[in-house]
C-alpha cells in the first residue's frame, strides 16, 4: 500500500492512538519523516494531544450549555402543562430519535451478549454489577474477536476509500430508508457513501419531499428500506412524475441493498460498502442502461 499525505491525515488519529498495526506503523513513519507536509503535521498533532492530556479537568459552571444557547440563539420559549408534554411525545417521533435508539439498542445487545447475558434464560440475579463483571471475565476472548472484527471492518473501509481517492470526480448519490414518507438513510451511510467516493446529496436520515431530491439530481439512487431484506421497489421511484429529469431516472441507476447491510451499525457494514462501491462505480457503465 502506498501512504499518500492524504491517507496520512486520515490514519494519524489511529497512529497516536496505537491501532496501526506493525508493517503499517513503520510504512506511516517512513512517509511521514520524509515528507515536508506531513512530518510537522504529525509532531504538531502528537505535542497537542499531549498537551490536553496534561490539562487539568475543570468542571463547567452550572447552565453553562443552557447560557451559551440562550445568548446565541435567543431565550428559549418556556413550554409548560400538557403542551409541553406533546412537545416532548412529538420529538419522540423523528427519524433521528428512531436512528438513535436502535444505535443505543443494538450497543446494548452487544454489551449483554459479550457478558455472557442470555436472553433466553434471562434471570433477575444476571443483571447485578457482579454477575455482568464474573461473566465478562470469563469471555475475555470474546472482546478479543470484537478487536478482530473492527481491524478487518477499518481494513475494508481504507482499502475502498484508497481507490476512491483515485477518482477524478466524486458521485451524487440519494440513498433512501423508507418510501412513504420517504425519509434518507441514516448518518453513518452518508459516511460510507464518503469512503466510496461519492456525496450524499440530501441531509442524512430526515423526511424528505420529493422535489427535494429532484432538486439534488443525484446520479444514482440507493433504495435500502428500512427491515424489508432485499424487497425494495425501484418501480416506485421510476415511477414518481417529478423525477423524470433525474439524472438517476433517466440512466436506469436506481438500485437495491438489501437493508441490514446499510441500516444496521455493526459488523455487515463492510459488506455493505463493498455492495455500495460496485453499484456507485460499476465495472461497465452500459450495463446499467438497460
Amino acid at each position: 500500500m502506498t501512504w499518500t499525505c492524504d491517507l496520512i491525515e486520515a490514519r494519524l488519529s489511529d497512529y497516536l492512538e496505537g491501532l496501526l498495526q506493525e508493517p503499517e506503523r513503520a510504512a506511516f513513519e517512513a512517509h511521514a519523516n520524509s515528507c515536508a507536509d506531513c512530518a510537522p503535521l504529525v509532531a504538531s498533532v502528537r505535542g497537542l494531544v499531549g498537551e490536553m492530556h496534561a490539562m487539568e479537568e475543570l468542571e463547567a459552571p452550572p447552565r453553562l450549555v443552557y447560557s451559551i444557547l440562550d445568548k446565541t440563539l435567543g431565550p428559549r420559549e418556556t413550554v409548560t402543562g400538557w403542551q409541553g408534554f406533546l412537545n416532548a411525545i412529538r420529538g419522540l417521533a423523528t427519524p433521528k430519535f428512531a436512528y438513535g435508539a436502535a444505535s443505543v439498542m443494538t450497543t446494548l445487545i452487544i454489551i449483554l451478549g459479550a457478558s455472557g447475558f442470555s436472553f433466553r434464560k434471562s434471570k433477575l440475579a444476571d443483571l447485578r454489577p457482579a454477575a455482568i463483571y464474573q461473566s465478562a471475565d470469563r469471555g475475555v476472548h470474546r472482546a478479543s474477536a470484537a478487536e478482530q472484527v473492527v481491524r478487518k471492518m477499518r481494513r475494508v473501509f481504507v482499502r475502498i476509500e484508497e481507490k476512491a481517492q483515485r477518482r477524478k470526480r466524486r458521485v451524487r448519490v440519494y440513498c433512501e430508508a423508507w418510501p412513504n414518507p420517504r425519509i434518507s438513510s441514516p448518518p453513518w451511510v452518508a459516511e460510507l457513501v464518503g469512503i466510496c467516493g461519492g456525496t450524499l446529496v440530501v441531509p442524512a436520515g430526515e423526511k424528505l419531499t420529493e422535489r427535494q431530491v429532484a432538486a439534488a439530481d443525484p446520479e444514482v439512487i440507493i433504495l435500502a428500506w428500512a427491515a424489508t431484506g432485499s424487497k425494495a421497489d425501484p418501480a416506485q421511484a421510476y415511477n414518481v412524475a417529478g423525477w423524470k429529469d433525474v439524472t438517476a431516472i433517466q440512466n436506469r441507476r436506481v438500485h437495491v441493498i438489501r437493508d441490514e447491510l446499510l441500516n444496521t451499525p455493526g459488523p455487515p457494514l463492510a459488506e455493505g460498502v463493498r455492495e455500495l462501491w460496485r453499484l456507485l462505480h460499476p465495472p461497465n457503465r452500459n450495463e446499467h442502461k438497460t
